[in-house]
């Protein structure tokens, strides 16, 4: 790097580096040195687009995500990208195109999939997350979390014998230990089992 100091893939890989050790004004000043030089280095572009998501930063995430499909309008990264920011700035609407743009043309991506049951379920559309989620237990089996999704979505279809067994199964396949959201999350699901076996629901 020393040698040329503009030699975007060393400055990338310092990138990748410093938003791996959370050192993220760092490395969005590596990406603006990068950009100077490269300024549509699509691969630099999308890397700090979904910086910026990480940092929760979505507006800035999507104004990045214009510039890649500026260049290439069918970008399913930088679309999956735009997807997750409106989805976090609860732009229903805006989210479920984007996503609907990638999958109709890579219709076994689990990115976009994975995303858009996540919005039927918030949106309430179960039937439409019943079938992302069944085709991503088709994609993924025994991820833990799609028998999440596909319980939540059982139980709110009131198919209490279905949910309760999809949520024994997430018990079984989920990790002994992980982050307190996913702890947090755990907690739920054990609650909502004893619900469902001390109240048998017709």
């Amino acid at each position: 790097l020393l040698k040329n100091p503009t030699n975007t893939v060393v400055l990338l890989q310092k990138a990748e580096l410093q938003v791996n050790l959370e050192q993220f004004d760092a490395a969005h000043r590596t990406l603006d040195r990068l950009l100077s030089v490269t300024p549509r280095d699509i691969p630099a572009l999308l890397f700090q687009a979904f910086s910026f998501i990480q940092e929760k930063k979505f507006d800035q995430a999507l104004l990045t995500v214009d510039k890649v499909l500026r260049e290439d309008p069918e970008n399913f990264q930088a679309l999956t990208a735009k997807g997750i920011a409106h989805m976090e700035l609860k732009d229903n609407d805006s989210a479920r195109a984007a996503f609907d743009r990638v999958l109709r043309r890579e219709p076994d991506n689990p990115v976009a999939l994975r995303n858009r049951a996540l919005l039927n379920v918030r949106t309430q559309r179960w039937g439409e997350a019943k079938d992302d989620y069944e085709h991503l237990e088709k994609l993924t089996p025994r991820a833990y979390a799609v028998m999440y999704g596909l319980a939540d979505v059982a139980y709110n279809l009131k198919e209490y014998k279905k949910a309760a067994r999809l949520y024994q199964d997430y018990l079984k396949f989920a990790p002994a230990k992980g982050t307190p959201e996913l702890e947090e999350e755990k907690t739920k699901v054990r609650a909502r089992l004893k619900e469902i076996e001390s109240a048998p629901h017709q």
